[in-house]
């Protein structure tokens, strides 16, 4: 509907600070664009902005409150429509979103639509709702440390690559080969539609494959996930780490910092720095080289 988007600022994570100015956001599936537009005329007269954006098959619907709206009387509107177009629209969540400190990017890339003028500039698919703007805090913090590293690493894993933002910024940065894996299909394509626009194709792929049928270790590994889903899938990406490979993971809050250390220690992992942007956090853990390996109490891998 529009080159920019209405959640451009917002801190879209699993929770909000307390006491934070909130803000309702509703994400819907709609199958035409007709509807969509409808829905628009429908919610005129709350105090709300609605955008759409194309997807694979249908269109993503946002409707974002403003704020001290009534946010029982806006999911009541939006709840009304949906009961009258059944098989054109469906909810797909709402929940409450904050904005984001105006943070200002500290490493050196910048993210574009159109073809990059230089090295540093990335290309990405507007549109897509996949994540991965370039913008999140918790994508700066990974960029940050990917720039800090005392040398490209021959080849990458990106588990979660979303848009492959990620993948792109590595490959750019001198990585040999860099995979990128993500169950979202249409986060697969849109990645893949933007390696090729940054003519990064060679060098980069992505798959939908699980991190279980996947094959090989990495001396570099990228998770910018969710605490929780790292959490859960921590043991499969230790199994794809040999000695010596590097493991970065963002998308932390809070106690989600402390808890990563703890979980990594017990897969192996051993802390090497923390970073922080306004409430995000990311770690850089390193797995030992072999003859380490033996002296670290409780390692599963100490056996080997």
């Amino acid at each position: 509907m529009s080159n920019g988007s209405i959640l451009d600022g917002f801190a879209l994570g699993e929770c909000v600070d307390p006491g934070a100015d909130v803000q309702l956001l509703a994400e819907l599936i709609c199958s035409r664009e007709e509807v969509c537009r409808d829905l628009q005329e429908e919610l005129l007269s709350l105090p709300c902005q609605v955008e759409w954006q194309a997807a694979a098959d249908n269109y993503i619907v946002y409707v974002l409150g403003d704020q001290n709206a009534d946010h029982d009387q806006l999911l009541g509107a939006i709840a009304r429509f949906l009961d009258a177009h059944p098989r054109q629209l469906h909810l797909v969540e709402n929940r409450l979103v904050q904005g984001s400190p105006a943070f200002a990017a500290r490493h050196g890339f910048c993210f574009v639509s159109d073809a990059p003028q230089n090295q540093k500039e990335i290309v990405l698919t507007a549109g897509s709702h996949a994540f991965g703007s370039g913008n999140h805090p918790s994508t700066s913090l990974v960029i940050e440390l990917l720039e800090e590293l005392p040398a490209p690493s021959p080849s990458v894993l990106d588990v979660g690559c979303g848009t492959g933002v990620l993948s792109l910024v590595a490959a750019r940065l001198g990585a040999g080969q860099v995979v990128g894996v993500d169950i979202d299909q249409e986060a697969v394509a849109v990645a893949l539609k933007n390696a090729r626009s940054n003519q990064l194709e060679d060098l980069v792929s992505f798959t939908t494959s699980s991190l279980q049928d996947l094959q090989g270790t990495f001396p570099l590994i990228l998770a910018n996930l969710t605490g929780s889903v790292l959490f859960r899938l921590l043991a499969d990406i230790t199994n794809h780490a040999g000695p010596g490979s590097m493991l970065i993971v963002s998308g932390l809050q809070g106690r989600q910092g402390n808890e990563a250390e703890k979980l990594a220690a017990g897969h192996g992992w051993q802390l090497e720095k923390s970073r922080a942007l306004g409430k995000w956090q990311a770690r850089i853990f390193t797995m030992p080289a072999d003859d380490e390996i033996s002296f670290l109490p409780g390692n599963p891998k100490a056996s080997k």
